[in-house]
């Protein structure tokens, strides 16, 4: 295959951009419904509760359109330098200013937010999972996206990136049939 350099930008493919239209439609209709719950009883709940089937859509579409469009660039450590700057360029850019207040309130007014949750700083400034999740509780899933922009990255860097995930998906079979917990518990066992 040719490299990045060589074949110009990659087409845009428009059926996805509806198929991304229509997630984010849902995921809204999703919280809508759970915002409404306390104020009716009727049944629009039953077919709204269904939008968060638009998270895992986000999730699929994300990993294809960035293999989509980095899989056949060159592996060069410039390239892979280039890819996870655009993605921490991309996140952290407008995440940091509203997590950074969002913080700065739960420190000054400790009692802002009564779900009485426990979040963590590492993760809130990081986005890498520590095993509590980040101040801003929507964020969860930037915490996902992350993890998959390294695995990415380790995809550019190594010609063994299939043997480092089967051996993380072993280990992470291994370790939940030792009644491991889940995902919190492995990450605190790393």
């Amino acid at each position: 295959m040719a490299q990045a350099s060589q074949r110009g930008p990659t087409p845009k493919l428009n059926s996805l951009e509806i198929g991304r239209g229509i997630a984010a439609l849902a995921v809204v209709a999703h919280h809508a419904g759970l915002a409404s719950s306390a104020f009716t009883t009727h049944g629009h709940r039953t077919w709204l509760s269904e939008g968060w089937l638009g998270v895992d859509f986000f999730f699929v579409l994300s990993g294809f359109i960035i293999y989509y469009v980095h899989g056949a660039g060159a592996r060069t450590s410039q390239a892979a330098q280039r890819y996870f700057g655009r993605r921490l360029r991309r996140i952290y850019v407008p995440y940091l200013p509203i997590t950074l207040a969002l913080i700065t309130a739960y420190l000054v007014l400790p009692g802002l937010s009564e779900g009485h949750r426990d979040w963590s700083l590492f993760t809130s400034l990081t986005l890498l999972p520590s095993g509590s999740p980040p101040a801003l509780s929507v964020a969860w899933t930037l915490v996902f996206e992350m993890t998959f922009y390294i695995m990415f990255l380790t995809f550019y860097l190594t010609r063994h990136f299939w043997l480092l995930v089967c051996a993380w998906a072993i280990s992470t079979l291994w370790f939940n049939s030792l009644g491991g917990g889940g995902p919190s518990a492995f990450v605190d066992a790393i």
